[in-house]
C-alpha cells in the first residue's frame, strides 16, 4: 500500500532540527546498476541499467526522512544528507530488487535497460535514447528563457519589462494549487474585475482615510487620443497608515460639454457618489483658465460656496511660470519658434532627408537626433528644443548649406570650413559629408513647393541671419532656464508647498537682476512694487545679464542690428518681470503661514507670528475660545521647544502639539504642482487610437491601480504577492470584492449573450429596453 505521509514537489514541509535538509535536486542524479555479464562473439556483454534517484527515492513529512519505493525502507538522510541515500542505492539488495523488478514485471514508466559490448564498456548511443531519465535544469533554463522572449517578441511587448515579467511569474510559481485553479481570463471578465474589484478595494482603502481627515484636490481637464474629453481628479492628503503625505489618482470622469458648471456638477457628484465631506477640502488647484478660475463664475469659485474650509492659496504658479515665457518671447517675433518648427517638419515627415542629416550628424562625431516639437501650451519646451538645437547647429549648417545658391557659395564657405576645423573632420570625412550635400541638391527638383519654401528659410535664419539667430537661441537657453528651475522644483510627489513662498521670492529676485539695478532691488521693502517703467531702475541694454556667448556675438553685429536686437531684449525683459509681479502670489498670507513650517524656521519670531495667524486666516482651528487658546500655548512651545522632532514613543509629536499637528498636516497636503499632467501623458498610452474599445472607466482604473502602488513605493509583485502564500493571509475585503463582482457577471444573462454572441453594445441596449416594455 502506498504511504500517506509522502510529499510531493512544491508541497511544503519543514526540515528544522535537521542537519542536512532536503534538497530536489538531488532526485534527478543518475546512478546505474549492471544487470548482467556474459561473453559473446564481440567479447564480453554487459547489460546495465542507468537510473535517476526520482524513480525510486520519495520524501517523507518526518524530518530527515525519505522512502525507497522498492525498498520498502525509510532512508535516514538527516545526519549525512545525500550520501546516505546514494549508500543505500549502491547496496547489493537494493540492485537486486531493481534487476528483479526489470526482468518480471516492465510497466509503462519503468525505466528500460541498455546493453553494451566490450569491457568497462557503458550504453550504446541508441541504447542511451531508450532510457527514461530527467532534463538538465540548465535546459530546461535555458527552454523558459526561449519561452519568455518568445512571448515578448510575440505579444510586441517592450524587452525592458523582461525583469518585471520574470518576477511576475516566479510569484505566480510561488503558489502553484492556486494557479492551476485560476480560471481563464477574458479581456472583458479583465477589465470587469479591474474596475468592480482591485479598483474598489483600493478606493475604498483611500475613502477610509479621505473621510476622517483633510484632504486636497488637483483637477484638470484634457483630450485623449480617441477625441473622448476627460475630468481627471488627484487627492493629496496625510495617511496615518503610512505616515507621510500621499498622492492618489482618484477619477477619470468622462466629460461632454466642458463648462464650469457642468465641471462643477461632476465634483459634486464625485464627492456625492464617495461620501466625502465638503468641510474636510482644503485646496484645490487648477490651471488659470476661464473655466477653472474665472472670478464670477468659475469652477473655484462654486466649490469655495460648498466647502468653508477652503485656503486662498493661489492658482497653479507654473502655469504662471510658462505662460511668463510666452511674454518674454513674444517681442522677438516667433523668429526662434518657427526656426524649430521647420526644423521638426523637415526630418519628421521624411525619413530619407533625416537619414541624411543623422550622416552629418555621425561625421562631426555629434549624438544623432531628430528635431523636436516644441508644445505652444507649454512654452518652458521652448527651452529643452533650443537646448537640442544648439547641440545639433553644425549638422544643421552642413545640412543647409546643400540648398545655398552656386552664387552664395563662396560667401559662407568660411563658415563651412569652420564647422570642419573646430569638430576636427578628416578629409575622407570631408569628402562623405560633400557626397551627401551634392545628393540633397539633386533631389530639389522633387521637393515640394511648401518643402522648397521651408528650405529657403532655414538658409535665410542658419546663413543669412545666423548669428542673430544664435543670439536669439542663447539668450533664451540663459533666460528660460531660471523659469524651468522654479516648474522642476515643484513637479514633485512630496510636500513642498512650505518651500513655494520662499521659490516664488527667489524666481523674482533672480529675474529681476538681470536687468535691474541693484539699488533698486534692494531698496525696494517688496519685489512686486519695484517700478519696471521706470527707466531709472532700469540697467542700460548693454548690461542686461545674457549668456557670455550671446554676448561675443553681439559685439560682432552692426550698429542698427545690435539697436534693434537690445530693444526687443529690454521689451521682453520688462514685460516678463511685470508679468510674474502680477501673478506670482508673494504676498499670499496662508503661503507665508506655509513657509514657516519648514524647521529650520523653527525658532524664529516670525515662526511665531505667521503660525499664529492659522485660526484668524484658515477655519483648520475649532472657533472657540478655549480651542484658540489652546493652539497658541502650542504654537509658543513649539517656537521654545529645544528638539520636538526627538519624540518617543511615549511622547509622540501627535500628543504633543494636537492641533498644530493637525492644521499643518492640512497645509502640507495642498497640491503645489501640475502632477495630475502625468496622468495624462499615461492616458495617451492607454486611451489611443489602436485601443478603441478601452473606455475611460478602465483607464480610470488602471491609474487607481498604479497611484496606489507608486504611494506605496512598491511594484506590483512586491505589493500583492505573499512569502508565504498558503499560509499568510489574504485581506478579506480584497477577495470578498473580486469574488462578489465574479458571481455578479457569471450570473448576468446579458454578459453571456454577450460573450455568446459578441453583440454589439447598440444591441445590448435595444434588448434592455425590449425588456421593460
Amino acid at each position: 500500500m502506498a504511504r500517506s505521509d509522502i510529499v510531493r514537489r512544491g508541497e511544503l514541509f519543514s526540515d528544522k532540527g535537521s542537519r542536512y535538509s532536503w534538497n530536489w535536486e538531488w532526485l534527478e542524479k543518475e546512478y546505474s546498476v549492471t544487470v548482467s555479464e556474459k561473453e559473446g562473439k564481440k567479447g564480453k556483454q554487459t547489460k546495465i541499467m542507468i537510473l535517476c534517484y526520482d524513480h525510486c527515492i520519495k520524501k517523507l513529512a518526518a524530518v530527515g526522512k525519505a522512502y525507497c519505493d522498492v525498498c520498502r525502507k525509510e532512508v535516514a538522510y538527516g545526519n549525512k544528507g545525500f550520501t546516505a541515500i546514494k549508500v543505500h542505492c549502491d547496496t547489493s539488495s537494493h540492485k537486486e530488487k531493481i534487476i528483479c523488478r526489470s526482468e518480471n514485471n516492465h510497466l509503462p514508466g519503468q525505466p528500460l535497460e541498455s546493453e553494451t559490448c566490450g569491457p568497462h564498456a557503458g550504453p550504446s548511443q541508441k541504447q542511451k535514447e531508450n532510457v527514461l531519465t530527467l532534463t538538465p535544469v540548465s535546459d530546461r533554463v535555458h527552454n523558459l528563457t526561449a519561452l519568455t522572449l518568445g512571448f515578448v517578441a510575440e505579444h510586441s511587448l517592450p524587452v525592458n519589462l523582461v525583469p518585471s515579467l520574470l518576477d511576475y511569474v516566479k510569484a505566480m510559481a510561488s503558489d502553484r494549487r492556486a494557479v492551476q485553479r485560476m480560471p481563464s481570463i477574458a479581456a472583458s471578465t479583465a477589465s470587469y474585475k479591474l474596475r468592480h474589484g482591485l479598483q474598489k478595494t483600493l478606493q475604498d482603502e483611500i475613502l477610509a482615510e479621505l473621510k476622517t481627515c483633510y484632504f486636497s484636490l488637483n483637477i484638470d481637464e484634457a483630450m485623449s487620443k480617441t477625441k473622448k474629453k476627460v475630468l481627471a481628479i488627484l487627492t493629496s492628503h496625510f495617511s496615518p497608515s503610512m505616515n507621510r503625505i500621499v498622492v492618489h489618482h482618484f477619477a477619470a470622469i468622462s466629460v461632454v460639454k466642458v463648462t464650469s458648471d457642468n465641471l462643477f456638477e461632476e465634483v459634486s457628484n464625485f464627492m456625492t457618489k464617495h461620501g466625502l465631506p465638503w468641510a474636510n477640502l482644503t485646496s484645490v488647484l487648477m490651471d488659470s483658465c476661464r473655466v477653472m478660475r474665472g472670478s464670477k463664475s468659475g469652477l473655484e469659485v462654486q466649490i469655495k460656496e460648498k466647502a468653508p474650509n477652503m485656503l486662498d492659496i493661489d492658482g497653479d504658479t507654473c502655469h504662471h511660470a510658462n505662460n511668463a515665457a510666452h511674454v518674454f518671447c513674444k517681442p522677438f517675433g516667433k523668429h526662434v519658434e518657427q526656426l524649430l518648427g521647420d526644423l521638426h517638419t523637415e526630418f519628421h515627415y521624411s525619413t530619407e532627408l533625416r537619414d541624411v542629416f543623422f550622416k552629418f550628424c555621425v561625421a562631426l562625431q555629434i549624438k544623432a537626433t531628430a528635431a523636436e516639437q516644441f508644445a505652444s501650451h507649454r512654452w518652458l519646451s521652448v527651452l529643452d528644443v533650443s537646448v537640442d538645437t544648439l547641440r545639433l547647429w553644425d549638422a544643421t549648417v552642413l545640412y543647409t548649406a546643400s540648398f545655398l545658391m552656386e552664387k552664395d557659395m563662396p560667401a559662407y564657405q568660411p563658415l563651412i570650413d569652420e564647422v570642419f576645423q573646430r569638430r576636427g573632420v578628416n578629409e575622407k570625412g570631408r569628402d562623405s559629408i560633400r557626397k551627401a550635400q551634392i545628393y540633397l541638391r539633386k533631389k530639389w527638383s522633387t521637393f515640394t513647393v511648401a518643402g522648397k519654401d521651408r528650405k529657403l528659410r532655414l538658409v535665410n535664419k542658419i546663413f543669412i541671419l545666423g548669428e542673430q539667430t544664435l543670439i536669439l537661441l542663447n539668450l533664451y537657453v540663459s533666460i528660460l532656464s531660471i523659469l524651468k528651475e522654479y516648474i522642476v522644483f515643484f513637479q514633485k510627489r512630496e510636500p513642498v508647498v512650505h518651500r513655494l513662498h520662499d521659490k516664488q521670492t527667489e524666481l523674482l529676485k533672480d529675474f529681476l537682476a538681470c536687468f535691474v539695478k541693484p539699488e533698486a532691488l534692494s531698496a525696494a521693502s517688496d519685489v512686486t512694487s519695484i517700478d519696471l517703467t521706470d527707466p531709472d531702475n532700469i540697467h542700460m541694454e548693454s548690461m542686461f545679464t545674457i549668456s557670455s556667448a550671446a554676448n561675443t556675438l553681439m559685439k560682432k553685429q552692426p550698429k542698427e542690428v545690435k539697436k534693434s536686437i537690445r530693444l526687443k531684449m529690454r521689451e521682453a525683459f520688462v514685460k516678463c518681470g511685470t508679468y510674474l509681479q502680477e501673478k506670482m502670489p508673494v504676498n499670499n498670507k496662508v503661503l507665508k503661514i506655509c513657509s514657516v513650517l519648514d524647521p529650520i524656521m523653527r525658532n524664529t519670531t516670525q515662526a511665531r507670528q505667521l503660525l499664529g495667524q492659522i485660526p484668524s486666516r484658515t477655519n483648520l482651528v475649532q472657533n472657540d475660545q478655549d480651542t484658540v487658546d489652546r493652539f497658541h500655548r502650542e504654537v509658543n512651545k513649539y517656537t521654545y521647544d529645544v528638539s520636538p522632532s526627538s519624540a518617543s514613543e511615549d511622547a509622540p509629536v501627535d500628543d504633543r502639539f494636537p492641533l498644530l499637528c493637525a492644521a499643518a498636516k492640512a497645509l502640507l497636503s495642498c497640491f503645489h504642482g501640475p502632477i495630475v499632467e502625468s496622468t495624462f501623458s499615461e492616458m495617451g498610452k492607454i486611451l489611443s487610437k489602436e485601443k478603441t474599445n478601452m473606455d475611460v472607466d478602465t483607464y480610470m482604473a488602471m491609474q487607481t491601480v498604479k497611484s496606489r502602488l507608486a504611494t506605496a513605493k512598491k511594484t506590483a509583485v512586491e505589493y500583492f504577492a505573499k512569502a508565504d502564500p498558503i499560509k499568510e493571509p489574504v485581506p478579506q475585503q480584497k477577495s470578498v470584492e473580486i469574488e462578489r463582482d465574479t458571481r455578479l457577471q457569471l450570473n448576468c444573462p446579458l454578459w453571456h449573450k454577450l460573450q455568446q454572441h459578441r453583440i454589439t453594445a447598440s444591441v445590448v441596449a435595444d434588448v434592455a429596453k425590449r425588456k421593460k416594455g
